[in-house]
């Protein structure tokens, strides 16, 4: 064991444990995750993690690269000052720098930090980086077919694909639930304002009635 160097196998498992940190973080920055968000994140590190594996990097630093782009995929890419020093720390770490990687992850997950504001529903930013994770696996794919590039990159690059299918899915699905919800809604808007619209026009009617009923009488 040299300065700042340990064994493959405890980086390993404290890139693991530098991952879950991360994911606290991200949780205590931006409250309750999306669905939508956890696939992306999946995404996200199965991408990078295949890239990282393709050019034959050891198991802790495909888990911190996969962390890394996770995390940042998680947060929406609005990572805040805390989650970049976690991100730091997580790739220093899965390089084995321990010295420097184990501090700046226990500063990020201790450090106290305000609540982000609620994040749009879409974002150019998120869907570029949904495309870039996609065109990242499908490449290593076609390299696969000429290049070997590893059982791991191979797998990670199709759960990249599988993940990605998953999203698109889940997405459509969502997108026609809140059409059918604004239907709904617009349906009972039609009809309440139309009933508004009936009872005044019948109480214009009433008192027009009851005024030439008076003039009558005199």
């Amino acid at each position: 064991m040299t300065f700042g160097f340990v064994d493959h196998g405890w980086l390993l498992v404290g890139s693991i444990v530098g991952v879950l940190g991360l994911v606290l973080v991200v949780r205590r920055r931006v409250g309750p995750i999306p669905r939508l968000s956890w696939l992306d994140a999946a995404m996200g590190g199965c991408s990078i993690g295949a890239l990282a594996a393709a050019f034959g990097a050891r198991g802790s630093t495909i888990v911190a690269a996969a962390g890394v782009a996770g995390a940042l995929a998680l947060s929406r890419w609005r990572p805040g000052w805390r989650l970049l020093v976690g991100v730091v720390g997580l790739a220093l770490l899965g390089a084995g720098v321990v010295v420097v990687g184990v501090p700046l992850l226990v500063v990020a997950v201790c450090w106290r930090e305000a609540r982000s504001d609620p994040e749009p529903a879409f974002s150019w930013i998120v869907l570029g980086a949904i495309l870039g994770f996609g065109l990242v696996a499908l490449g290593l794919l076609t390299v696969g077919q000429f290049e070997r590039i590893g059982a791991v990159a191979v797998g990670l690059a199709t759960g990249t694909v599988l993940v990605g299918m998953a999203r698109a899915a889940v997405t459509v699905r969502e997108r026609l639930r809140e059409s059918e919800r604004q239907a709904v809604t617009d349906g009972s808007l039609a009809l309440a304002t139309v009933g508004i619209c009936w009872t005044a026009w019948t109480q214009r009617s009433e008192r027009r009635r009851a005024g030439a009923c008076g003039w009558r009488c005199c």
